[in-house]
């Protein structure tokens, strides 16, 4: 379900009131669906004139594709990006069933958000549907050289109604 931009903007005008800076916005998806992002982080953007909004917001890896919607992102107060990176390894990242999930060069996207001046907290998963060894160590390694703020690594986990829980129970 999605909230209308001015309903999240009265909240988010309420909180500014309250003197509150620091925000997170818990949505997994929030860069997926710019009918719904960018109308917000306009009018975000109008609010941060000073840049003094610190905003967390979640994404997956292939939802961050162009230099000025980042610069939007930026100017909107979000200043962290949780990227769903998943894995290193560009075939258990296509079989991830997160609906379309885009084949993109990690490290290219992760350059482009650091040059918007956006820190990235990258998250990985292990134990995908194909992942051997060596793909977890290509996971390992590309984590490394990414260089980004921080990163977080899950175990896969086969929730009840996922597509890894079906496979599982067969």
């Amino acid at each position: 379900r999605f909230w209308s931009t001015e309903f999240i903007i009265k909240e988010f005008d309420k909180l500014i009131g309250m003197g509150v800076k620091t925000i997170r916005i818990v949505d997994e998806m929030f860069l997926l669906n710019p009918k719904y992002y960018l109308p917000l982080c306009k009018q975000l953007a109008e609010r941060n004139k000073d840049d003094s909004l610190r905003i967390w917001s979640y994404s997956r890896i292939d939802t961050v594709k162009r230099q000025e919607i980042l610069k939007l992102v930026r100017s909107a107060g979000i200043k962290w990006l949780a990227l769903g990176i998943e894995s290193g390894d560009k075939s258990v990242r296509l079989e991830v069933d997160k609906g379309k999930f885009e084949d993109v060069d990690v490290k290219k996207v992760i350059e482009k958000v650091h040059e918007a001046d956006i820190n990235v907290m990258a998250n990985y998963i292990y134990g995908l549907p194909g992942d051997t060894k060596e793909s977890i160590e290509k996971t390992f390694n590309l984590s490394l050289g990414l260089w980004t703020a921080g990163w977080n690594t899950y175990a896969a986990m086969a929730l009840p109604g996922s597509l890894l829980y079906k496979n599982a129970i067969d």
